[in-house]
């Protein structure tokens, strides 16, 4: 017998009806659903007139207090996809890729979506963690879940097993190739120790160390069923480039030591060990100072510097030719920081929540040396390689987790805390935070802006709270070299009272080596018109094209045991417009108003 809970705050049933650009006319129907106490689900099935049926199945089970089982299916036999073109090699079903509507790399019309995650807590130190996808094709979620898409375009496949300890963790993790279109790096298995850093026997001096044992393969993504995977935007080589890791970034001239455009499978075990001393402590009782010091030794079953492995391509046959590596390295670093304040106790306005007011200056850096190991990154053909990326990565060897990418380091890390703090309930509130900060890079290898220059670029991350209800955040990473990337993400949400609510945000990047031009504008408004009339608009601007992304509105009806809602929605698919007009009705549990995002 299904029943509804009380603290189930989901909707009972919801149907959309519409008409879509991409799916035509079109009705979505979800049932919620709760067994008992323990278990949960949805029932999903929906009809598009230009693609087909489709539903699935959700279930969610807590086994205790403390654990929690999802189980996510979604199954759609898309009718754009039913046409077959025998130009493409073992692909029954491609569909017409004139169409704008169909993506290069789905073999058949049959799709699915298979989630599986779990929590399990088998006792207070000892857990498990599960996130396994299996998808049809790469734009199953892209089609049919847009909103996961965009926080997931290529999902994780992994189950740990942890264990902690006050003193240490240790965990054992498997992560598959689940889906053969996603590159992944295997680790089947890698099992870790951790040890927390520790004084030793009572001692000032502390202790940390990491070590790890791994059976690596690097799978590439089969491109099978593509027509053109040069464009395949998740294929290792996309337009016959290889990634770019920060070590061809930083050595454009550096011919590696293997043939990097192989697209072979490799493989190797690996053993890597870590372990740090350091000594915290305060100095003239204001100035903090942290010395450490570190050793690591690691040794690769194979370099991978040859895969020709003629046979089948799968990195193991007996035809690669195999030779192991040991690699030593060290580094030495200094942290510190001191702060500084003045108080101002005079200072106060109720109606902003302001009791007093305090400046705090806190200067710090980070400076780390690592000589050059005695095997370089370029003789490693390796699996957890740093990619290039717009953010700063993490000075200490205890928090960097590229051990494949280790090399030679000069880097000194500056900058300052500015916040301007009062009084709440007796406790420090944060008005205002300005965190500046940047890297000088001697060997030019780590965070440089450029292979030339030794500077990075000056980053800045502001967070402005002066009430819950007016809020503004801004990161920023300014070129001061005058031939860098300059990055800069502002967001802001206001409501002055629980019937409005506006969020606005700019996104703006250029001159990245790695990410396109953009500057895209976003704007969100809530507005509860009265008990029972709401009003919800959404728009994104894209001003590098020019082109309005995305417009949104809908109207909400409350009526008591239902909600009525109308969403015009037009959106970009593939450059091309896709204009959405929908109805829903939402069965809620009890008359209690709640919002529901429309999922298409």
């Amino acid at each position: 017998l299904l029943v509804q809970s009380l603290t189930d705050s989901r909707p009972t049933y919801q149907f959309q009806i519409g008409d879509s650009g991409q799916f035509g006319y079109f009705m979505d129907n979800t049932y919620n659903w709760v067994a008992n106490d323990k278990m949960r689900g949805s029932v999903e099935f929906d009809l598009r007139e230009k693609r087909g049926y489709a539903g699935g199945l959700d279930v969610q089970y807590f086994p205790s207090l403390t654990s929690d089982i999802l189980l996510k299916t979604y199954y759609a036999q898309d009718n754009l996809y039913s046409q077959t073109d025998p130009t493409v090699p073992h692909a029954p079903a491609h569909g017409d890729i004139s169409n704008h509507n169909v993506y290069d790399g789905v073999p058949f019309d049959n799709r699915y979506r298979i989630a599986y995650q779990h929590y399990l807590q088998f006792g207070p130190d000892f857990s498990s963690t599960a996130d396994l996808n299996l998808w049809s094709d790469p734009w199953i979620t892209r089609d049919y879940f847009p909103g996961e898409y965009r926080q997931e375009n290529q999902p994780a496949n992994f189950i740990s097993l942890n264990q902690y300890n006050p003193n240490f963790t240790i965990s054992l993790l498997a992560s598959p190739q689940v889906n053969p279109f996603f590159e992944t790096v295997e680790r089947l298995p890698e099992f870790t120790v951790e040890s927390k850093q520790q004084k030793i026997f009572g001692s000032p001096i502390e202790y940390t160390s990491q070590s790890s044992v791994v059976n690596f393969e690097r799978k590439f993504a089969d491109t099978g069923y593509f027509r053109s995977p040069q464009d395949y935007p998740f294929n290792s080589f996309p337009n016959n480039m290889p990634q770019t890791t920060a070590y061809n970034f930083y050595h454009p001239n550096q011919t590696p030591g293997f043939n990097a455009s192989q697209l072979n499978n490799y493989s190797a075990y690996r053993y890597d060990t870590y372990h740090e001393l350091s000594y915290p402590h305060q100095y003239f009782d204001f100035l903090s100072l942290t010395p450490r010091i570190g050793g690591r030794f690691t040794y690769y079953s194979d370099d991978n510097q040859n895969i020709t492995d003629t046979a089948n391509h799968d990195g193991l046959s007996s035809d690669k030719i195999t030779n192991s590596k040991a690699r030593l390295a060290g580094d030495v670093g200094l942290e510190g920081d001191f702060k500084i304040s003045r108080t101002w106790l005079n200072v106060s306005d109720p109606n902003l929540g302001i009791d007093g007011l305090r400046h705090v200056i806190e200067p710090f850096f980070d400076a780390e040396y690592a000589p050059s190991p005695t095997v370089s990154p370029n003789n490693i053909r390796g699996f957890d390689n740093r990619l290039y990326s717009t953010q700063l990565q993490p000075l200490d060897w205890t928090a960097y987790n590229s051990i494949d990418s280790i090399d030679k380091e000069a880097v000194l890390r500056f900058g300052m805390w500015n916040k301007i703090q009062t009084k709440r309930d007796g406790v420090n509130y944060d008005l205002l935070t300005v965190q500046t900060y940047a890297d000088a890079d001697f060997d030019h290898n780590f965070s440089a802006a450029t292979p030339s220059s030794t500077l990075s670029n000056l980053f800045n991350d502001i967070r402005f709270n002066l009430t819950p209800q007016l809020q503004f955040q801004s990161f920023s990473a300014l070129d001061v070299n005058g031939n860098s990337y300059n990055q800069i993400d502002n967001g802001m949400a206001w409501s002055p009272d629980p019937s409005v609510q506006f969020t606005v945000g700019d996104h703006y990047i250029n001159h990245s080596p790695i990410f396109a031009d953009s500057n895209n504008a976003t704007l969100d408004l809530f507005y509860r018109i009265n008990e029972h009339w709401q009003f919800e608009g959404q728009e994104q601007f894209e001003a590098a094209t020019g082109r309005l992304q995305l417009q949104q509105y809908t109207v909400y009806r409350d009526l008591d045991a239902w909600q009525l809602a109308v969403t015009y929605s037009d959106s970009e698919l593939n450059n091309q417009g896709n204009h959405t007009v929908y109805f829903s009705l939402t069965l809620k549990a009890f008359p209690k108003y709640q919002i529901h995002t429309p999922r298409l």
